[in-house]
């Protein structure tokens, strides 16, 4: 196949197979379809165009899938799902972070005001902090302001986000800090 590998992570790693070239809809579609004519069973391959339309796109796609039925074109969040499980990996657990209302600017002498840190669940079990349901996986949003390598003020926040969902974590205020220039970090982390 093309090489798709998990990291250690279980990021998936696909590889670029193809430069698709422009211009005839034909020939770009059967060199996209000889990836899938040369597949023994599921591989999971990148082809690249360079300045081409959405239309150009979609004439490729529909011109390959005639030539090669077994082909399947998917969106990129899709396909690392599916290279993901497919290669032997797992899909719970991913987060990434959306948002956060934590000010970029304080006053000196002021306390930092309680935030929200919003937080979109990618994989397919639930985050929370206190839940028992099977499946779930305990986490904590762990927020920290530091002047280098040393956390100077650290909070923890609660987080319940059921899969496939978007959901913000109330944070505390990180306190008053002295004047001077700092460093925010906030991540998820497994409890137990």
């Amino acid at each position: 196949g093309a090489g798709a590998h998990l990291t250690a992570e279980g990021v998936p790693i696909l590889h670029h197979v193809l430069d698709v070239p422009g211009g005839d809809v034909q020939t770009a579609a059967q060199q996209v379809a000889s990836f899938a004519q040369k597949a023994t069973g599921p591989d999971f391959g990148v082809f690249r165009t360079i300045l081409q339309t959405a239309q150009y796109h979609c004439d490729v796609a529909v011109a390959a899938q005639q030539i090669a039925p077994n082909l399947c074109f998917l969106p990129p969040a899709t396909l690392g799902y599916v290279a993901r499980l497919h290669l032997g990996g797992s899909n719970d657990n991913r987060a990434s972070f959306v948002n956060d209302t934590v000010p970029r600017r304080v006053t000196v002498g002021r306390p930092l005001p309680a935030a929200e840190v919003c937080i979109r669940n990618l994989g397919w079990n639930r985050l929370c902090t206190s839940c028992e349901e099977a499946g779930a996986s305990k986490v904590t949003l762990v927020v920290t302001l530091s002047t280098g390598t040393d956390p100077t003020h650290a909070v923890t926040a609660a987080v319940d986000l059921p899969a496939n969902t978007d959901g913000c974590a109330s944070v505390p205020s990180l306190g008053t800090p002295a004047a001077g220039t700092y460093t925010l970090e906030y991540w998820l982390q497994l409890v137990g």
